[in-house]
């Protein structure tokens, strides 16, 4: 019986010495928060932009008065059309958002190099037993590995890079299927709307085109400006904050 006591004893010493390789599941979701919160409000005027330069040319070289019959209807399709692009677009941001804490993990976590792994072999810091960690375990953390401070020491060269290249790729990735969301949103609210046949057919033929030069326009922009010019940057402490509050 002693000897079982024993071996369960040095066991639970061992495990206690064994280095942590990675944040657990709430450690890596909170990591993400920071950037999750910053990239939600950074996409805003794109999508903003997006919406507005979509309404405002969806119909260009559409004959609604013909395809709708009279002018007082054109208008009024117009109408419903354009709340219902609002509504998508406003949705599809929504989701897009939504996928940034996932999306901000991969990155960090299981994109090479990953962030896992031994932080002791070399020493560089103690692991701390009170939250958060010192602001200069951030300097001292000089390579990948499973702890915050890693994550931190890398953050402008590494980290931010990968997850601002992902989140254009993701947005890239994801256009073929915002273009079938739009187009059908306009061939449903027409059909709807009392618009069928040819018409309907025509309607969406012509609209579709322009929703596809400004959805390119968008991609574009964002793929260029997103995260540009120091955009991102001023959320850099608050990352930072968040990194290093947790274990």
């Amino acid at each position: 019986m002693k000897y079982f006591v024993l071996v369960f004893a040095i066991l639970a010493i061992l495990f206690s010495l064994s280095p942590i390789e990675a944040c657990e599941s709430s450690c890596r979701k909170g990591v993400a928060s920071g950037f999750a919160t910053a990239y939600t409000k950074e996409i805003k005027p794109f999508f903003s932009t997006f919406s507005d330069n979509l309404i405002k040319n969806l119909y260009k070289n559409v004959d609604l008065k013909s395809i709708a019959g009279s002018t007082s209807k054109a208008n009024g399709i117009k109408t419903v059309i354009n709340n219902a692009i609002k509504s998508a677009i406003s949705k599809f941001q929504k989701d897009f958002s939504g996928n940034f804490s996932k999306l901000i993990q991969d990155s960090i976590f299981v994109q090479e190099p990953k962030f896992k792994g031994d932080c002791s072999k070399p020493f560089r810091i103690n692991q701390t037993k009170t939250l958060p960690w010192d602001p200069s375990s951030c300097e001292k953390m000089d390579y990948i590995c499973g702890n915050p401070p890693s994550i931190c020491h890398f953050l402008n060269s590494e980290v931010k890079p990968r997850c601002v290249e992902n989140v254009k790729n993701d947005l890239k990735r994801k256009s073929t299927d915002f273009e079938k969301i739009l187009t059908n949103t306009i061939n449903d609210t027409a059909r709807k709307n009392g618009i069928g046949g040819n018409k309907l057919k025509k309607l969406v033929s012509d609209c579709k085109k322009n929703v596809q030069t400004q959805l390119k326009s968008f991609i574009n922009d964002f793929s260029t400006k997103f995260c540009k010019n120091n955009n991102c940057e001023q959320y850099d402490e608050a990352i930072k904050k968040e990194i290093l509050s947790w274990p």
